[in-house]
């Protein structure tokens, strides 16, 4: 493609997986929801792409986060049913407000996947009561 000829309009399949890998590229990169409302963006993206109009900010942090999250569980819950084995991890530590926390992950042969962080109080991290 050269820059400046004509394109064509997105179908609407073309549309929806366009949206898709741009919010995934903004949930995957951290990026801010407010970059879908940065004029300098908008204008780069314009020029780059004519016939994508992005999702409003509106869209990327409801309905596609909704999508992206149903998708990444599915994902997950099919490589867990598929592992005959799974490794159970605990480690004790702090949250962001120094609240004594357990971190429970599960590892599989096709990565580790975070299960839960659970608040332990006063409770002594001991194998009584971690198990």
């Amino acid at each position: 493609m050269v820059l400046g000829t004509p394109i064509q309009k997105l179908r609407p399949v073309g549309k929806a997986t366009a949206d898709q890998k741009f919010a995934l590229a903004i949930y995957l990169n951290n990026l801010l929801f407010s970059l879908t409302q940065s004029s300098y963006f908008l204008d780069s993206l314009q020029f780059i792409a004519p016939a994508y109009k992005p999702p409003t900010m509106d869209v990327v942090r409801t309905t596609l986060l909704d999508n992206a999250y149903a998708s990444t569980k599915a994902e997950v819950e099919e490589i867990l049913q598929s592992n005959y084995f799974l490794n159970i991890i605990f480690e004790k530590g702090v949250d962001i407000v120094k609240n004594r926390i357990i971190n429970i992950s599960i590892q599989t042969d096709r990565g580790t996947f975070h299960y839960c962080s659970e608040d332990t109080g006063s409770i002594a991290f001991t194998s009584q009561n971690i198990a």
